[in-house]
């Protein structure tokens, strides 16, 4: 796959997803590229904004699937072992 193919698959991706989440374009660029780059992706924000959604679409939309990690328990296990 060229470089304008790849360019043009990871754009219709983020527009399918930009057509059913309610989250800004950037943070779905982002994501996206990200992925498509080999990275992880880390979302932080308060509950309720739609990181969950977001990771659940893209994982639907390249046939994926989502491991989810708490790290509040991580911090507080930490925290209160301190």
């Amino acid at each position: 796959m060229g470089t304008s193919q790849a360019r043009d698959v990871l754009h219709a991706v983020a527009d399918a997803l930009n057509a059913v989440l309610a989250c800004p374009r950037e943070t779905v660029e982002t994501t996206v590229l990200t992925f498509a780059a080999g990275g992880h992706v880390l979302l932080e924000d308060v509950p309720g904004v739609g990181k969950t959604t977001l990771a659940r679409a893209l994982a639907t939309a390249i046939g994926g699937t989502v491991r989810r990690s708490s790290s509040l328990r991580i911090c507080c296990r930490a925290i209160c072992s301190a």
